[in-house]
């Protein structure tokens, strides 16, 4: 249980880091790399400041890349209520439902990697190690992967 507990605070150690680094590139020449905080920030904030019933919209014709990028501005306050409630204790059903959810969230930041020319970077890739160990270190018992059983 030590171990598992070692790893869940590895993997949000992991998870914390991946926000100071670069989440990915840019395809179009004059767009440099930016942080995973900026990712983050913007994924929550800039479908909440686009009005998608207006004709102006930036995502006009793009409903499928708008709700793309809501889900996946959704992504790390559902992971971080997950954290919370596994720290917590008691909400088993809640957690491994949410924990689904987590994963199947994150393909959707790829759909916006894809439709705006961005390609994942090493911030990106920490970022979803960091919350898969978290999500999934209480899953894993370093009894049943001993050698002794062979």
């Amino acid at each position: 249980m030590l171990q598992n507990r070692a790893l869940f605070w590895v993997g949000l150690l992991i998870y914390t880091a991946s926000f100071a680094l670069f989440w990915g590139g840019c395809r179009v020449p004059g767009c440099g790399p930016s942080r995973g905080y900026l990712a983050a920030f913007f994924a929550l904030a800039l479908p909440l400041e686009e009005n998608p019933f207006s004709v102006p919209w930036l995502f006009h014709d793009m409903i499928f890349e708008y709700v793309a990028l809501v889900i996946s501005g959704w992504i790390n306050p559902v992971f971080l209520i997950v954290v919370a409630l596994m720290l917590r204790g008691g909400y088993q059903r809640t957690e491994a439902i949410l924990k689904v959810f987590v994963l199947l969230m994150i393909p959707f930041g790829w759909v916006v990697f894809y439709r705006y020319s961005f390609y994942p970077r090493e911030g990106h890739f920490l970022w979803i190690l960091g919350m898969v160990l978290a999500l999934f270190s209480f899953q894993v018992r370093p009894e049943q992967y001993s050698m002794a059983r062979f």
